[in-house]
């Protein structure tokens, strides 16, 4: 079951790595669209989203990392 769980976590953390590279894109086209403050903006609002998510699900593989390492 932990390596279900791992691969789960694993999965998630890159999936949220990839809406942040998304959204970093996305935020350079509003930026040259609608200007610097709009692109900050958005920025700030993803970066609310998706860090703590970012770091619950990398602390959470830490931990499965961990306990694996001390049952062997």
């Amino acid at each position: 079951m932990a390596i279900k769980r791992s691969e789960y976590q694993r999965g998630a953390l890159s999936a949220l790595n990839e809406a942040k590279t998304l959204a970093l894109a996305n935020a350079t086209l509003v930026g040259v669209l609608a200007g610097p403050d709009e692109a900050r903006a958005l920025l700030t609002y993803f970066n609310t989203i998706l860090d703590p998510l970012i770091e619950k699900h990398s602390q959470d593989l830490g931990h499965e990392r961990n306990n694996v390492e001390s049952k062997k």
